[in-house]
């Protein structure tokens, strides 16, 4: 019995309940010792660079490096993307939330009330759809999932996913108090992964499990997949059930020196159980949520919810379970609002404000600490989606998980935003994007020299220009509606006609000679 004793994992669930005989007060606990957030790292750093902390060159040359093997698979194409072309590609997408047209190839119209120079000098429109033609992520070579186990059903976005999980977690600064909830990525078309939500701004579309502090910042976030699948083992659904959870595959999805810490998670009645919290302590977790009545064990000496909407508003009752570890709270509010916590009770009391339609004035009510302190940290992932759905991509993909990767486009710029905010920057999340944007179309834009600074219209040299020139390999005619002056050296003539792989305007008498060195 002592050698099971000292096993922390699994621990026996407790099947009994016995709560304290009578209602009394409890005075909240004191929160376990937490280091101070420090932001010291961020505050030198620009929105470019904060961007480039998330979006790094090694998910940029993956990106690119997919994107190639999909076109030449899936179309014979050789598209040559690059990471340059890759950044300008995302930066398009993002300019597209705050600066939306109805056809985005509007960009590079010549009409002065549409066209968009930086976006026409930074990349080609065709340039631009060849790369959303063959924009792929690839397949995790580790994530191939054993003989008997349930397959990853988001395995296209996975590469990302992860990359963004590994950088999120990486960057984050421990807060203690963190809320979990359901976010959902807008998606309308056909597609199993698609889950429907009533009473929600976002009825339809993929759902998400996000774990985020109380500004908004993610810090861990899971795919729901469905019913009994995901990437996780089903040992948390048999502690905690199918909700509950969800809140553990989160936390496991925190790095490990972080995931040791002592937070005090935040969540509501969906999630919420009283074996949740018992699994949460055990990990030296606290936790404070709403909880449904028929999740309630044990039968505590609380007055039934019929007879509480009859009480006073801002009455309230408090009992505790005989050990201590779980406070169940019922306040009569609107309508009555049960609480429970492992650490949170009824005193300090706060006072809230109420209209009572019978005075038709407003006036202060008891509320107890529990509700005040749930009030103030539950927001987190709704302050998320707020910020997330606010400028969000609006160039849409024919790929259904297109949607996705927008999402998680969005949610990497937000949670560079957030570190911004936290480092002592005044910029807006609209004023962030445009200096993120701005500033990666402009040094694409020049590092590619797209027009000289003569008054011919000629495209001047691009690194790795040279190289593809001469290569001998897969140069075709392409005709475009734009005419430019022929790139051969010497020739005057405005075509139509371009060389699709160097995206060079040159014209049919000088398409052999303009491929061959010297």
């Amino acid at each position: 019995m002592d050698a099971e004793a000292v096993e922390p994992i699994p621990k026996k669930a407790r099947d009994q309940w016995e709560w304290e005989e009578e209602p009394r007060a409890f005075k909240s606990n004191l929160l376990a010792v937490f280091p101070e957030p420090n932001y010291t790292r961020f505050k030198e750093m620009s929105p470019s660079d904060l961007f480039t902390e998330l979006f790094d060159d090694g998910i940029m040359s993956v990106m690119a490096e997919k994107s190639n093997e999909y076109g030449m698979s899936k179309f014979g194409l050789t598209a040559n993307i690059t990471s340059e072309d890759i950044q300008a590609f995302l930066c398009i997408l993002l300019l597209s939330g705050y600066n939306h047209v109805t056809d985005y190839k509007m960009y590079w119209s010549n009409s002065l009330d549409t066209e968009n120079l930086m976006v026409k000098k930074a990349i080609s429109r065709d340039r631009f759809l060849l790369i959303k033609r063959c924009f792929h992520l690839g397949v995790p070579v580790n994530r191939q999932p054993a003989d008997g186990d349930t397959p990853d059903r988001y395995k296209k976005v996975r590469v990302l996913v992860d990359h963004l999980q590994a950088k999120f977690g990486e960057l984050y600064v421990p807060e203690q108090c963190l809320s979990h909830d359901e976010a959902m990525i807008k998606y309308f078309g056909k597609c199993g992964l698609k889950q429907s939500m009533r009473n929600k701004p976002i009825r339809f579309g993929f759902k998400v499990w996000v774990l985020a502090t109380v500004s908004g910042f993610v810090v861990s976030f899971d795919l729901y997949q469905g019913k009994g699948l995901g990437l996780h083992t089903t040992e948390n659904v048999k502690a905690v059930g199918a909700a509950g959870a969800s809140v553990l595959d989160v936390l496991d999805l925190m790095p490990e020196g972080k995931r040791k810490l002592p937070y005090h998670i935040f969540a509501d009645n969906f999630f919420s159980s009283q074996k949740l919290i018992d699994v949460l302590l055990e990990k030296n977790y606290q936790y404070t949520g709403t909880i449904r009545q028929d999740r309630v064990k044990g039968k505590p000496p609380l007055t039934s919810v019929d007879k509480f909407k009859k009480m006073a508003r801002g009455y309230h009752e408090t009992v505790v379970l005989k050990d201590q570890s779980q406070i169940i709270t019922r306040w009569n509010d609107n309508a009555p609002v049960t609480m429970i916590s492992s650490i949170l009770g009824d005193q300090p009391m706060r006072t809230a404000s109420r209209y009572l339609r019978t005075a038709k004035n407003y006036t202060d009510i008891p509320q107890p600490h529990i509700v005040h302190q749930y009030n103030n940290y539950m927001g987190g992932v709704d302050r998320f989606d707020q910020n997330n759905n606010h400028i969000r991509v609006t160039i849409g993909g024919k790929k259904w998980y297109w949607s996705v990767v927008t999402w998680l486009l969005d949610t990497a710029v937000q949670n560079a935003w957030q570190l911004h905010k936290k480092a002592g920057g005044s910029m807006s999340l609209l004023a962030f994007k445009r200096e993120v944007v701005c500033t990666t179309l402009r040094s694409v834009g020049t590092n590619r020299s797209r027009h000289s600074s003569g008054s011919s219209g000629r495209i001047g040299q691009r690194p790795g220009d040279a190289d593809l020139r001469y290569d001998r390999l897969s140069h075709f005619v392409e005709k475009r509606t734009l005419r430019r002056e022929c790139a051969m050296e010497g020739c005057k003539v405005k075509v139509a006609t371009y060389c699709d792989k160097c995206d060079r305007a040159v014209c049919i008498n000088h398409f052999k000679a303009y491929h061959i060195l010297g």
